[in-house]
């Protein structure tokens, strides 16, 4: 089976193909020309340009000294999120986050999510993401009081230890 091949069987069970006559193959083109077009009436063309380039470039490590002297003072607690099929920013992206923020003694959990719907998932809904977003801040809250809440939300589930994963 050649790549293209391969690329394009992996597309249709992701996203479903499409029978249509206005040169769409796939349910995600439509859905990618609608989420275009209402980029386009919202800010100027180039802005996507610049976002993007600045997404590529970014590092949020880049200056080890003053990565570590600033992360000596964070008192903040990290939830890292990844999407299984976000290709814009995979999975080795976010734990190499993790990693660094973890050498530097800062709190972080880590979750991946499954998800069909790649980088875009956060905008959907995705029953694990909003649960796990659910459980860390109601963590933070309870850290933040003193106290535990009296019952989980619904459809949350313990962790091994005890506590609302």
């Amino acid at each position: 089976m050649t790549e293209n091949a391969i690329v394009v069987q992996g597309l249709r069970k992701r996203f479903g193909e499409v029978v249509a006559l206005d040169g769409i193959d796939f349910e995600v083109e439509r859905y990618l020309h609608h989420q275009g077009e209402s980029f386009l009436r919202r800010f100027d063309a180039d802005t996507y340009l610049y976002l993007s380039r600045v997404m590529d470039y970014w590092d949020p490590f880049g200056d080890p000294a003053v990565v570590a002297e600033a992360l000596r003072q964070v008192t903040t607690r990290f939830l890292v999120l990844s999407f299984d099929t976000d290709w814009r920013f995979p999975t080795a992206h976010s734990l190499d986050l993790v990693r660094n923020l973890a050498a530097h003694r800062v709190p972080v959990t880590f979750r991946e999510i499954a998800s069909p719907w790649g980088h875009d998932s956060f905008l959907l809904e995705v029953p694990e993401y909003h649960r796990t977003v659910r459980a860390f801040l109601r963590r933070m809250e309870d850290e933040a009081v003193g106290g535990a809440r009296a019952a989980p939300a619904p459809g949350d589930r313990p962790a091994p230890d005890g506590r609302a994963a």
